[in-house]
């Protein structure tokens, strides 16, 4: 019987978890702390799989502005918010493409990627997509294939003189 409560507790604490953030579509004003999200995620979560030097290459991308401003107008872009603080993001091309999903630090394993992935999965069912593609980092493999995604090749991304490896994962919808 102890199990049993113990269990419900459990659940019950889960489904509270769900309840702290809520979804909404990204603008302009969250760039800021889209890109200290992305950063902070890099720099900490990533770095079990990469080397210092790889990170230090990953993160070069956060100053690219141009690239941050195209991601906010060019697809569609989710954030969850925990109160005032965003705790994460994820986007979805035209085409079906997952281009961005990072997780607060902070909040990792607590379904904020879940919630955010089955939201762009439900979007790219309504465009009628025939499947999602996205290229993730080795980290982040595991729960791509949690979602029924198979990796199709391994990528070698060059950048400067560090090569960073990541993942060309699909799923048939």
């Amino acid at each position: 019987m102890e199990n049993s409560f113990g269990m419900c507790n459990f659940v019950a604490e889960l489904l509270k978890m769900k309840k702290q953030w809520v979804l909404r579509q990204a603008t302009a004003s969250d760039l800021d702390e889209m890109i200290q999200l992305f950063s902070d995620v890099v720099s900490n979560v990533n770095a079990r799989d990469y080397t210092p030097e790889q990170l230090k290459e990953w993160l070069r991308s956060s100053s690219n502005t141009e690239r941050w401003q195209a991601l906010i107008s060019e697809q569609y872009v989710v954030v969850a918010q925990h109160g005032d603080d965003l705790v994460g993001f994820a986007s979805l091309t035209p085409d079906a493409y997952l281009d961005f999903m990072y997780v607060h630090k902070d909040h990792q394993r607590k379904g904020v990627a879940q919630t955010l992935y089955d939201h762009l999965e439900q979007q790219a069912e309504e465009t009628n997509a025939s499947k999602l593609q996205s290229d993730v980092s080795i980290t982040a493999r595991p729960f791509f294939e949690r979602q029924g995604f198979k990796v199709v090749r391994t990528n070698h991304n060059q950048r400067n003189k560090e090569v960073l490896i990541n993942y060309r994962m699909e799923k048939v919808l």
